[in-house]
């Protein structure tokens, strides 16, 4: 990482964007993870209809 700058108010930015990027990648890892599941289900599904 870039050195931060030293005053506090530039620092206390820094600390916001990155905790709302975490933030924001949790949700999209969360939607993410739930079609990941529903697209796992529907696979299973069609392979046990598709076997002899």
């Amino acid at each position: 990482m870039a050195e931060l700058p030293e005053d506090v108010p530039r620092r206390r930015m820094i600390l916001a964007h990155v905790e709302r990027q975490i933030a924001e990648n949790e949700t999209i890892n969360t939607y993410l993870s739930l079609q990941l599941a529903e697209v796992r289900q529907a696979l299973a599904r069609a392979e046990q209809r598709d076997r002899p």
